[in-house]
């Protein structure tokens, strides 16, 4: 994903991370992301891997009986922190 978004040199021989390690015979061959998000009546808790963000939301009831798609935005910049989805949400 990352290299058809415009990030290729850092993926290739090309790339020069010998600020970091100090060897110039260096690239990045992969990247993961790990994400969770985890609902609960108690509030709501979205984790990354690089960083942790929480936040605590007013109590309401909801049921969710149908898979559904959800997203968390930056209040400040509108951005998309998480995405995801629920598949079958009667198996959580």
């Amino acid at each position: 994903v990352l290299p058809r978004l415009g990030m290729r040199k850092v993926f290739s021989k090309k790339a020069d991370l010998s600020g970091i390690t100090g060897d110039k015979n260096l690239a990045v061959s992969q990247v993961v992301h790990k994400s969770l998000m985890d609902v609960a009546e108690t509030g709501t808790e979205a984790a990354a891997a690089t960083g942790v963000s929480s936040a605590r939301l007013p109590r309401a009831s909801v049921k969710f009986n149908r898979p559904f798609l959800f997203t968390i935005l930056s209040e400040d910049t509108q951005s998309i922190l998480f995405c995801g989805k629920v598949a079958n949400p009667s198996a959580a």
